[in-house]
């Protein structure tokens, strides 16, 4: 296609979203290019899909991205000491705290490359020198695995790459780094208010034991994506002897709700993250409390 065909697209999408929530839909209406993002409590920033991405579709498309956890996540990082954004997949969280923060290095850990190049992508259409990236994953050990996701109908760059082995669809698999935190250099720059992001598929047990001197020395608060209710009940008994409470984020209501020990999310609720924090409830008042 040539500039104006493409330009035709766009705007045929375009016209299709603003008749109304629902009309638009990914990957049927195409779009390819660079939208503005104004959701978040942070400063506009721009992403790029070629009609590629799901998450970028859900910001273009419906106006709507994890409502909750967003603003909590900017609001900690406006106080954190350091952010940290583990499974950054294209950067939806990295991008605001370097937006929200732009005197704060945001490291941004994706070892899928085709998330990894689109977030370079993100980066560069922005202007970030305050986001590092670093292309490789998180676990409990430095290692080279074997790395896959489904090839899914529309979604070149896969939400779901994992080091566990799918068994549904076809696969597509790589060679890729995995690090422990604790051994990185950036690990003595975490502070007293260190804010994580954790998205990684069914390995976050791994995740956070690769990082349990972190956690027992700075406690830093997380927000944490999880399906698997085997990693939960593995990281229960590792993280609630360490002070941490936790609560799940509601997206639908705009709230939080305490847990005695880490659930699993499903796919029907769409609150998928839990606030993991040693902070007390009173302490994260504020930073919880409804915006105008």
């Amino acid at each position: 296609m040539n500039l104006q065909e493409l330009q035709q697209i766009n705007q045929a999408t375009q016209n299709r979203i603003a008749e109304g929530t629902g009309r638009a839909r990914f990957p049927v209406d195409p779009y390819f290019g660079v939208l503005e993002v104004r959701l978040f409590e942070c400063p506009p920033f721009l992403m790029f899909t070629a009609n590629d991405c799901p998450r970028a579709a859900n910001i273009l498309f419906d106006q709507h991205f994890e409502p909750m956890s967003m603003a909590i996540w900017c609001r900690l990082a406006r106080q954190a000491s350091s952010v940290f954004d583990v499974g950054a997949h294209v950067g939806v969280y990295a991008l605001a705290a370097a937006s929200a923060c732009p005197n704060m290095k945001i490291h941004a850990f994706e070892p899928n490359p085709y998330a990894y190049a689109r977030l370079r992508v993100n980066k560069a259409l922005n202007n970030f020198s305050n986001l590092v990236d670093h292309r490789f994953g998180l676990s409990d050990r430095d290692d080279v695995i074997s790395m896959s996701w489904d090839k899914k109908a529309g979604e070149p760059i896969s939400s779901g790459a994992s080091v566990m082995q799918g068994v549904q669809n076809e696969r597509e698999t790589i060679a890729a780094d995995i690090k422990s935190f604790d051994s990185l250099e950036v690990a003595a720059t975490v502070g007293d208010r260190g804010l994580f992001k954790i998205d990684v598929e069914g390995t976050e047990y791994n995740a956070l034991r690769g990082m349990q001197n972190t956690l027992r020395e700075r406690r830093p608060d997380i927000i944490l994506e999880t399906f698997s209710q085997e990693s939960c009940d593995l990281l229960t008994p590792f993280l609630l002897p360490l002070g941490y409470n936790v609560y799940r984020v509601r997206e639908d209501t705009m709230t939080i709700e305490r847990l005695m020990r880490l659930k699993a999310a499903t796919w029907e609720t769409g609150n998928f993250n839990l606030l993991l924090s040693c902070r007390s409830f009173e302490d994260l008042a504020d930073v919880l409390k409804p915006r105008a």
